[in-house]
């Protein structure tokens, strides 16, 4: 999601009440019934106060998408981080029937699949050469290496997202709106796994 500006913000406000209040004035002589009428407006100042209501609703609208999006963005993180890991899980647990069926003649035969991770799988491959020559084991080595790299890699794109989500919901004027919707900060990874376990 881009970053949202506050001077950015701010001239687009000018820009549209400036528009709107044009468009309320065509409107106001639109509707006025009385041709000889040079006033076209109910009351004085009744377009600008049309225009500036309208252009709060427009930039509240606007701002409310945002924040629904940039929300959005950060909760498909967090799921795109969810995926790589199930993939991760699944070639471990592929590793580890093709190690275990090395090993069955070894004491040392990882029992549970939590206990075989990379780092252990890697070692245990180091350890065993005949492991080491099977081309489909060192494929997997790398395959597993890539989804860690790749899941570090979604982990910091989800926390930098969730920064940048923060950052938006606390500054002005932005604030207003995410305090009128009740908009929460996003947790960071770590947080966020925490809660859900």
């Amino acid at each position: 999601m881009k970053k949202k500006s506050v001077l950015g913000d701010v001239i687009k406000f000018v820009l549209i009440f400036f528009i709107l209040t044009i468009v309320w004035l065509f409107v106001f002589a639109a509707i006025n019934n009385d041709p000889s009428s040079v006033d076209y407006e109910p009351f004085p100042g009744a377009s600008f106060v049309f225009a500036f209501i309208t252009t709060l609703i427009w930039v509240s609208l606007s701002n409310y998408n945002y924040l629904q999006q940039s929300k959005q963005s950060v909760d498909a993180a967090y799921h795109n981080i969810k995926a790589q890991i199930d993939k991760r899980d699944a070639l471990l647990e592929k590793a580890n029937g093709i190690v275990s069926g090395y090993m069955r003649h070894e004491e040392a035969v990882y029992s549970s699949r939590k206990e075989l991770d990379y780092t252990n799988i890697a070692i245990l491959v180091e350890s065993y050469p005949e492991l080491k020559a099977n081309q489909s084991v060192m494929e997997l080595l790398k395959q597993i290496d890539a989804c860690e790299n790749e899941v570090a890699l979604r982990k910091e794109t989800y926390n930098n997202l969730v920064n940048q989500f923060n950052s938006t919901i606390h500054s002005f004027p932005v604030n207003l709106v995410s305090n009128m919707f009740r908009f929460n900060d996003a947790l960071y990874y770590d947080k966020r796994k925490e809660l859900e376990k």
